[in-house]
């Protein structure tokens, strides 16, 4: 890959999403709104990479860390499904990874089938194959025995340097490669593609290693990309599923795994049936607790932080979203009563901080309800570059700090 630009938007309306496509000549990272804000290094909304240049180190070292974060709640995100661009970038990672670890691959010049003639391999023939015992003896069935196999050590060498060199093309600026070797085979010529398929796949049936299985599920990976009309070479979140990346980050950073035993369940009785019809739980985002005290957290993927407006301006959390933050207070309140004495909510929504102050109130809502009007939900900016560090480096002691700071500033505020 020739060129590629990084892109810093000033807020969310300006992008339809993060991360990168390759898709062509001159790709495109795009971080999410106002990430560097804090970092006096980058003075512009766009970069292009300069070899040997340190604030393109820098920036390809952030995106590579972004990357990571969306591949592992994407992944999620799908329920458990990868897309074709996930299953493709996992792969295209690890390959090149396994690369800088071990140089390209060759395989021992023996395998282990089964065969009729050469030395008997005893260990795979013990592990894969049933045993008959007549009385007296043990009787094996097949024998897997070593043969040598330079032709096919050859043609798999082959396989994983056409699919690094494609990976290398792709993501290989992430790691500082720009050049490997090249292959017999090509990934634009379809035949090469589909022959290489149809060899690992029976190559796989016969292989035991764990470490070939992943490799070649991994080539496989990126040639089934490949075999398509069009290649899949872009990787990124949609508004939608970063949304769920940012409910993530916050949850990591000051959530308890304890959350579902704060689900709230409702159900129906329908006219005609013995039983009441469940409906789905109402579930919070993030629970946190300190001690006796619960803080009921809403992650909002919001675009307040970056713009600052409120007047006629969907960039706050609406109506529906505070009273279901105030009916999870007091469903808290009535249920945990001897656990907890006192019950907080607060929404959290992402800003690129430009003083290193990774929290920010701003202030709170409520509702216009004499019943609950003492029910206050916090509002509060949080710094989405410091949710990266502490997700990818898992910093500890970042994390207690910032999560001693909220409760502190929530407890002020509501005095």
């Amino acid at each position: 890959m020739k060129n590629i630009k990084f892109i810093i938007p000033h807020d969310k309306t300006e992008v339809k999403y993060i991360g990168f496509d390759a898709s062509q000549n001159n790709a495109e990272f795009v971080f999410p709104c106002q990430y560097f804000n804090a970092d006096t290094r980058i003075t512009r909304r766009e970069y292009e990479i300069k070899s040997g240049d340190e604030i393109s180190k820098y920036l390809k070292k952030e995106a590579k860390k972004l990357l990571d974060i969306i591949a592992k709640f994407k992944y999620e995100y799908l329920n458990g499904v990868s897309n074709t661009s996930n299953f493709e970038y996992l792969s295209m990672k690890w390959l090149i990874q396994d690369f800088l670890n071990n140089g390209y691959y060759k395989e021992k010049q023996t395998e282990s089938k089964i065969l009729n003639n050469g030395k008997i391999d005893w260990k795979s023939t013990i592990k894969h194959k049933s045993i008959w015992y007549d009385g007296n003896n043990l009787i094996f069935n097949k024998f897997f025995r070593f043969r040598s196999k330079l032709k096919e050590n050859e043609i798999i060498t082959e396989i994983y340097k056409c699919c690094l060199l494609y990976s290398v093309n792709n993501i290989g600026w992430l790691y500082g490669l720009g050049y490997v070797e090249g292959s017999m085979f090509k990934s634009s010529n379809k035949s090469h593609v589909d022959f290489m398929i149809k060899y690992l796949k029976q190559t796989l049936n016969h292989t035991y290693l764990d470490y070939k299985k992943h490799l070649f599920n991994h080539l496989l990976n990126i040639l089934r990309s490949l075999s398509g009309e069009s290649k899949v070479n872009y990787f990124s979140a949609t508004d939608s599923e970063f949304e769920y990346v940012f409910e993530k980050l916050i949850n990591s950073c000051f959530g308890t795994n304890a959350v579902r035993e704060f689900y709230s369940a409702c159900k129906y009785n329908l006219v005609g049936t013995k039983n009441p019809v469940s409906a789905s739980n109402l579930r919070p985002d993030t629970i946190m607790v300190k001690d006796d005290e619960c803080y009921v957290l809403d992650a909002k993927y919001y675009n307040y932080g970056y713009t600052s407006k409120h007047k006629g301006s969907q960039d706050l959390p609406q109506s529906s979203s505070i009273s279901k933050q105030i009916i999870y207070m007091q469903y808290i309140l009535d249920k945990y009563k001897d656990q907890y004495n006192k019950v907080y909510s607060a929404f959290l929504l992402p800003y690129g901080s430009v003083d290193n102050n990774l929290l920010k109130y701003i202030g709170h809502a409520y509702m216009q309800n004499d019943k609950y009007l003492n029910d206050k939900v916090q509002v509060f900016l949080v710094d989405l570059k410091t949710l990266v560090d502490i997700n990818a480096n898992h910093n500890i002691s970042k994390k207690e700090n910032l999560k001693n700071d909220l409760i502190n500033i929530i407890k002020q505020q509501s005095k």
